[in-house]
């Protein structure tokens, strides 16, 4: 149907044709009918019907209303304030007066129901101790039942309005009424499931509300269907048939049942088809894709307690990480740095004492929690699909770690792009280093003695090895030297600070071993213990050292993973922005310098 509309055409005109017409009615396109009307004849007359046709559902979530319907968008803004579209507040008593109205008078099923809906659902929010009124809550519940039979209707359709007309009769405790509505909704389950679509929605909407009344028989026969498509699904044979996505879908659904039960056998089972269904997936891929997709194979199988097909799977992976890496390329942009911008910024470094050198290089290049965070909220902005993309960071032969998006893993994606911070600012770490090194003629000794203000490296003597061998030049033996020195200064720190620096052993009873630099850095006490710039400092060492996210140099030291040419200068630059900045820390007792100066 046409949604436009002639200046002529009241409001009445507009719905009666959209009535008329019978069927499905889109309500989208009757909301242009009545803005076209509205931007030709009298705002007033087409107020309540533009509202109507504007507020929209929010199925399965409440709305920024707190209900099931809202405004057609909404937007925080950076002080907090909140802008709807159309507002709440546009909703007035006479708007209820004409919803009224068209809720009796209309007939189209899809109309009905959401005038009637309206009522039901704003009515209390709208007019101050008003109740809410049963009779639209029943004349919705019709209608939604109505439209969701319409043959030409979509299924998916169907079942949202089944699934608002269930909810409706829950809110009215009328048992009979949503026992009615169940046996629909598992009707529509059946000819849904015949046809091969949508064969989850009888199963989400009836186990998600939970007073939906579904009996053990129903739940049963509804697991049934699930296991039955699980193995159609699933079959390597049918190529035709057989699709990944479906048997995860599946799957989880599957999973969540059977752990509600305590049905551990049939959750591993279910783990097992999931594992075997990702492989064969996998063989059918490129060595990039496979190699993502065997990960998860690997991640399935261990919840199903198969530990050699784990191993099995991991050394299949670990062939297709080699061949995927040949499969990338790399990906560049040059970024062009005046020397006049060189000369500002080292004079800037080395401005007033050598004191406030070594504060400018340890504050400023740590990198700062919540300017990440923004920074990212605005890629997310501007990027949105890449915002919702999850990553996947390869190893020599494995898959190191996934990173989600950026609203299901926001501190993953922290840690990623504050590991890009760390790469772009590097030079300038470079060049901050130098103009200090020349302009107050620095050796080891100073970062030393700056460093160990607070004893944070015993006597300083590893110390002061690892940084004489990067005045040296020698880049491997001061990574060997400074990165489990940097472990032991944070791990001294953490004590200072009165948090425990060793832990029970996990396989010698009574014996300890040392907490290690993850252990303090994912420890929430220990970062409020840390104060201010706590968030900040453990972002900022666990990107750098403590994360597979990040460059994780604490891990691919000790375990041997680093290679020889990754020990180079750039990798060495931050290891001495590290000891320099725990330089920056003062015992509490000496919070305050001579100077009446607060301690950093």
């Amino acid at each position: 149907m046409s949604s436009s509309s002639a200046p002529s055409e009241t409001p009445d005109e507009v719905l009666a044709r959209f009535d008329r017409a019978g069927g499905p009615v889109d309500l989208t396109d009757v909301a242009e009918a009545l803005r076209a009307g509205a931007a030709e004849g009298e705002p007033e007359l087409w107020k309540a019907d533009r509202l109507a046709a504007e507020i929209r559902p929010y199925p399965g979530n409440p709305s920024p209303w707190g209900g099931y319907f809202g405004p057609r968008f909404s937007a925080t803004y950076e002080n907090g304030e909140v802008v709807d579209s159309p507002p709440l507040a546009a909703v007035d008593a006479d708007v209820l007066d004409a919803w009224r109205l068209r809720a009796d008078g209309l007939t189209t099923p899809t109309l009905k129901a959401h005038y009637a809906d309206l009522i039901w659902d704003l009515g209390p929010k709208v007019l101050t101790g008003a109740r809410r009124e049963p009779h639209f809550a029943r004349l919705a519940i019709d209608a939604y039942r109505a439209a969701s039979g319409v043959p030409s209707e979509q299924r998916l359709h169907a079942f949202m309005r089944l699934r608002r007309a269930l909810g409706l009769a829950i809110q009215l405790d009328d048992q009979a009424l949503v026992d009615a509505i169940r046996a629909e909704i598992l009707q529509l389950h059946g000819v849904a499931l015949s046809e091969g679509e949508l064969w989850w929605q009888a199963y989400d909407i009836l186990t998600e509300q939970r007073k939906s009344g579904l009996t053990e028989a129903e739940r049963t026969h509804l697991v049934a269907d699930l296991e039955t498509v699980l193995a159609g699904y699933a079959d390597a044979a049918d190529p035709k048939r057989f699709d990944v996505h479906f048997v995860e879908r599946t799957g989880e659904r599957l999973i969540k049942h059977y752990r509600q039960l305590k049905q551990s056998s049939d959750e591993k089972r279910i783990h097992a088809i999931i594992a075997r269904a990702r492989e064969h997936h996998a063989s059918r891929a490129e060595a990039l894709a496979a190699s993502s997709v065997l990960n998860d194979s690997m991640e399935s199988y261990r919840k199903a307690g198969l530990a050699d097909d784990v191993e099995r799977v991991r050394r299949l992976m670990q062939a297709k990480v080699r061949g995927a890496r040949d499969q990338m390329a790399e990906i560049s942009q040059e970024v062009r740095i005046s020397f006049d911008e060189v000369e500002a910024f080292q004079a800037r470094i080395v401005e007033g004492t050598v004191v406030d050198a070594f504060a400018r290089i340890g504050a400023e290049f740590m990198l700062r929690r919540a300017q990440l965070e923004e920074q990212l909220a605005t890629i997310g902005d501007a990027a949105p699909l890449m915002a919702m993309i999850p990553q996947q960071i390869m190893g020599e032969d494995h898959v190191v770690a996934t990173v989600g998006s950026i609203e299901d893993d926001p501190y993953g994606r922290v840690l990623r792009h504050a590991h890009f911070s760390l790469s772009m600012n590097t030079p300038w770490l470079g060049w901050a280093l130098e103009a200090a090194i020349e302009h107050y003629q620095l050796h080891a000794g100073h970062f030393v003695a700056w460093s160990n203000r607070a004893g944070l490296f015993g006597d300083g003597a590893l110390l002061s090895d690892g940084l004489e061998a990067w005045f040296e030049g020698d880049h491997v033996k001061a990574v060997h030297v400074l990165v489990p020195q940097i472990e032991r200064g944070f791990r001294s720190l953490m004590g200072l600070i009165g948090r425990p620096t060793s832990k029970p052993h996990p396989k010698f009873k009574g014996a300890q071993v040392a907490v290690t630099m993850g252990d303090g850095l994912y420890s929430k006490e220990t970062v409020a213990a840390l104060g201010q710039h706590g968030p900040d400092l453990a972002v900022h060492l666990a990107t750098l050292y403590a994360d597979p996210r990040g460059p994780n140099l604490r891990n691919e030291v000790a375990h041997g993973l680093l290679a020889r040419d990754q020990m180079e200068q750039q990798t060495v630059l931050w290891l001495v922005q590290t000891v320099v900045l725990l330089g920056l820390w003062r015992a509490p007792g000496a919070a305050a310098t001579a100077e009446g100066k607060a301690s950093s």
